[in-house]
C-alpha cells in the first residue's frame, strides 16, 4: 500500500501494536473477536484479540505524543497476522509473523520504502519474496507491492 507523506512524516516501529481497529478501543472487548490456536501440546486455546494491543492507560499518552510530534505511521507485529487500522491521523500497520501464524497470512515480512512523497509497505510471503527478488534482480528494479 502506498501513502502520501509530508516533508516531516515520522514512522515508529514497535513490537506491540497501539490499536487493532481504532485508537480509542477498550482494553477488553469481545467486539474484536478471538484468536484461536493450537498450543505446542496440541490443546486448542483462545485469546481475546484485545490481548494484542497496548492497554488504554499506556496507549493514550503514547498516541498523544505521536500526534504532537507528527508520527503518522506505526509499524508493529505481535498479532501474528496482517492488518491496517487508522485513526486520529495515525495509520497502524500490523505485520504477520515469520514463524507461527494465527491468521490467514503466510509466513513473511514487510518491506518499508520511504520516498520523498510516499511511504510504501507491501507484505511478502517468504515464497513471494524469493520469487520476486529473483525477478527484480534480473530486471534491475525494486519489488512490486502485493498487499
Amino acid at each position: 500500500m502506498r501513502r502520501k507523506t509530508t516533508p516531516h512524516t515520522y514512522l515508529r516501529f514497535s513490537i506491540i501494536l497501539c490499536f487493532l481497529m481504532r485508537p480509542d478501543e477498550p482494553d477488553q472487548s469481545e467486539e474484536y473477536g478471538f484468536t484461536t490456536f493450537i498450543k505446542d501440546d496440541g490443546v486448542e486455546d483462545r485469546l481475546n484479540n484485545s490481548y494484542f494491543h497496548i492497554p488504554t492507560a499506556q496507549r493514550k499518552p503514547v498516541l498523544d505524543l505521536f500526534k504532537e510530534y507528527g508520527v503518522r505511521f506505526v509499524f508493529s507485529g505481535h498479532w501474528h497476522r496482517c492488518g491496517v487500522a487508522e485513526g486520529d491521523g495515525i495509520t497502524q500497520i500490523i505485520t504477520s509473523a515469520v514463524g507461527r501464524q494465527l491468521g490467514p497470512d503466510d509466513s513473511g515480512l514487510r518491506i518499508v520504502r520511504v520516498e520523498k512523497d510516499t511511504v510504501d509497505y507491501p507484505y511478502y510471503s517468504l515464497d513471494q519474496l524469493d520469487e520476486q527478488a529473483k525477478a527484480d534482480d534480473d530486471a534491475g528494479r525494486a519489488p512490486e507491492q502485493n498487499k
